[in-house]
């Protein structure tokens, strides 16, 4: 299970580590040339998300958490009921585990440290709905799609509307793999947009509308094994002789991690397309191989699709 936390007042719970200053308030009365010397953060010092990260993981830190060199802001502790893993980012905490008591344990630590409001299972979190069933979660963004506006953007200045428009395209492709290489295209033309990259855009949005509740599922599964499908395209790009690259990575049934990207150098072969789109797939296989060395999990397998080159 998967509940959230938020932490109340979160920048006022930093330690400074060096002597700050601050005018005094109008209403407070000082004597002339007299100012403030500050004991805690506070709310506008460039120093407050620094020191909230080192008060919050010190903490963790001590309740027996193990931070993740891969991604800082990721927590995990080996406990007699499973694996817990804690996610935070800036005053939302998402904490997952198989144990209601341990995430309830957790909860007391954190309230009487910093004190937090508890949100229970978590639905709503980064602007990505969270929604459970039996056989699984799913992870969508139907409010961000139906928020999107695609009435009267064809007569609005050209660069900004379309620039907003494959911006949010961008940020659906979190969870939409069906627009991830759409939204890749029109990313390239963003800097001199025309009316046909918008007319495109917003083709798009339309699409989206009407299927606003598929996302990523994950099912139940008590499989650990990572599954690696890429590919490449081959001077497919009319407009340059660069290529395409693309990947999927699985982690049993569920997907994990996407990319559709163009790449900055120029092949002379589809075979050497293959090969290099399965060195770039290999690093994000091998940073998520090291992600997940805190669970029990079977070597990844790799696949590529084609008919020149043999691994």
């Amino acid at each position: 299970m998967a509940c959230q936390v938020d932490i109340n007042n979160v920048f006022l719970h930093g330690y400074l580590d060096k002597d700050i200053y601050m005018q005094a308030p109008d209403d407070y009365f000082v004597q002339l040339a007299q100012v403030c010397k500050l004991k805690m953060s506070l709310y506008g010092l460039k120093q407050v998300f620094r020191q909230w990260n080192l008060k919050v993981t010190n903490n963790l830190l001590s309740f027996g958490f193990v931070q993740s060199p891969y991604v800082h802001c990721l927590f995990t502790q080996q406990t007699n009921v499973g694996l817990v893993a804690l996610l935070v980012y800036v005053d939302d905490i998402l904490i997952t585990c198989s144990s209601k008591h341990k995430i309830v344990e957790i909860k007391k630590f954190l309230d009487a440290t910093f004190t937090i409001k508890d949100l229970d299972l978590a639905k709503y979190f980064l602007g990505l709905e969270i929604a459970r069933s039996s056989i699984g979660m799913s992870i969508i963004q139907h409010k961000f799609i139906l928020e999107i506006q695609d009435t009267g953007l064809l007569s609005c200045f050209l660069s900004p509307a379309c620039r907003r428009l494959v911006g949010r395209l961008l940020y659906l492709s979190f969870t939409r793999l069906d627009i991830s290489f759409g939204a890749q295209q029109l990313s390239q033309y963003v800097h001199a947009p025309r009316q046909h990259h918008l007319e495109a855009a917003l083709h798009r949005v339309r699409y989206l509308k009407g299927c606003p509740e598929s996302g990523l599922f994950f099912p139940v599964s008590n499989s650990f094994t990572v599954s690696t499908y890429c590919d490449a395209d081959w001077a497919s790009c009319t407009d340059s002789p660069r290529f395409l690259t693309v990947f999927c990575i699985f982690l049993s049934k569920a997907l994990i991690s996407w990319k559709t990207k163009k790449q900055m150098i120029v092949a002379r072969s589809t075979v050497e397309t293959k090969y290099h789109n399965l060195g770039s797939t290999v690093c994000e296989l091998q940073w998520i191989t090291y992600l997940l060395l805190t669970s029990v999990f079977k070597s990844p397998v790799l696949f590529l699709y084609t008919l020149t080159t043999k691994l």
